[in-house]
C-alpha cells in the first residue's frame, strides 16, 4: 500500500513541475524561468553543503558522548534526498528540497521518515528475534581467570 503512494508522489511530482514552469515562463520568459531554477539550485546545494557539514560535526560531537546518533542520521539521509530534489528543475522539488534543508522545518521530515519509512521497515526485519541472555555458547574470553 504504501509503495503505492510512493509511486503516484514519484509520477505527480514531476507534472506538477511542469504544469507549473510552463506557464511561468510564459510570465517571466525562458530565459528567466532557467535562471530561476538554476539560481534555486546553485543557493540550495550550498545550503545543503552547510547543513551537511553542521550535521556530520553532530554526528561526530554524539558519537563522543557515547550516544547513538540517530537523529543526525536521519537528517543525513535528508539532506541527501533534499539535494537531489534541489537539483532536479521545478518549483514543487525545489520547494520541498529547501523545506527539508532549513534545521527549523526538518523535524518534520524526520518525523515522516520515522513513522513512514524506517521504524516500520525495522520492525519488519527483526520479527523473530529476541534477547537472550542465558546463551550458554558464550565465552567470555576477558573473564581474567589467568589462562
Amino acid at each position: 500500500m504504501r509503495l503505492r503512494w510512493v509511486l503516484v508522489a514519484l509520477l505527480a511530482v514531476p507534472v506538477i513541475d511542469v504544469l507549473l514552469l510552463v506557464p511561468l515562463a510564459g510570465e517571466i520568459g525562458l530565459s528567466g524561468t532557467v535562471l530561476l531554477v538554476v539560481v534555486t539550485g546553485l543557493v540550495g546545494m550550498l545550503l545543503v553543503r552547510t547543513e551537511g557539514r553542521a550535521t556530520l560535526r553532530r554526528i561526530g560531537a554524539e558519537l563522543q558522548q557515547g550516544q547513538l546518533p540517530a537523529d543526525a542520521l536521519i537528517d543525513g539521509g535528508l539532506l541527501i534526498g533534499a539535494g537531489a530534489l534541489l537539483l532536479t528543475p521545478g518549483i514543487v522539488t525545489d520547494a520541498i528540497g529547501f523545506l527539508i534543508t532549513i534545521p527549523v522545518t526538518r523535524p518534520v521530515f524526520r518525523q515522516i521518515v520515522r513513522r513512514v519509512g524506517i521504524t516500520p521497515m525495522i520492525r519488519a526485519q527483526t520479527v523473530g528475534f529476541r534477547r537472550d541472555d542465558t546463551d550458554a555458547d558464550v565465552i567470555d574470553v576477558d573473564a581474567g581467570d589467568g589462562r
